[in-house]
C-alpha cells in the first residue's frame, strides 16, 4: 500500500507501523466486531447497555454481553474479558451509564473514547522516526542513508500533531 502512496513501487522492503499499548488492535478489533464502529443511530433515552444489547441483537447473537464478547473476540476468552474490563472502564456495559446523545454508534463510541484517553495535565505523547534507507545503483554502489526523529507534545501542541 505504501510503495504507491509514496511512489516507491518495487522497493523490496518497506515497514511502517505505529505503536500503541499492548493488546489495543486486539481490543479494537473486539469493538468493531460489536458493531461500535457502525453507523446505527441511538437515542438519547437510552443506556450503554441497551445499546450494547441492540448492537448484539443487529448481529444475530444470543445469550448475554458476555457470550457476546467472546463471540467477537473469536472464542478467545482472555481477550473478551479484557474487553468486559475496557468497556466497564469506559462505563459503557451498565443500566446507569447513559447515554447522552442522539448520534451514529461510532461518534458515541469516539465520545467515550475521548472522554477517558485525553492526555492528563503535563502529560504529553512522543513520536519517534527512523529511516534507514538503501539505495542500489546500476554501477554496483551501494550506498546507506538514515534520518532519524524524536518529537515531544508540549503545553500547546501534540507531537503528533506537530509532525503529521
Amino acid at each position: 500500500m505504501y510503495e504507491d502512496v509514496y511512489g516507491i513501487a518495487g522497493v523490496p522492503t518497506i515497514f511502517r507501523g505505529t505503536l500503541r499499548y499492548n493488546g489495543f488492535s486486539s481490543l479494537m478489533h473486539v469493538f468493531r466486531q460489536m458493531g461500535l464502529f457502525g453507523p446505527e443511530l441511538f437515542d438519547t433515552t437510552s443506556n450503554w447497555e441497551e445499546v450494547l444489547g441492540e448492537l448484539q441483537r443487529l448481529r444475530g447473537s444470543p445469550g448475554d454481553l458476555e457470550g457476546f464478547l467472546v463471540e467477537c473476540a473469536r472464542d478467545d476468552k482472555v481477550l473478551a474479558q479484557r474487553a468486559k474490563e475496557c468497556l466497564d472502564w469506559l462505563h459503557m456495559s451498565g443500566h446507569n451509564d447513559t447515554v447522552d446523545h442522539t448520534a451514529p454508534i461510532i461518534d458515541m463510541f469516539c465520545a467515550k473514547l475521548e472522554e477517558h484517553l485525553q492526555y492528563s495535565d503535563k502529560e504529553y505523547d512522543m513520536v519517534v522516526m527512523n529511516h534507514l534507507i538503501t539505495a542500489a545503483f546500476e554501477n554496483g554502489n551501494v550506498e546507506e542513508h538514515t534520518s532519524s526523529l524524536q518529537a515531544f507534545g508540549d503545553d500547546s501542541m501534540t507531537a503528533m500533531c506537530k509532525t503529521v
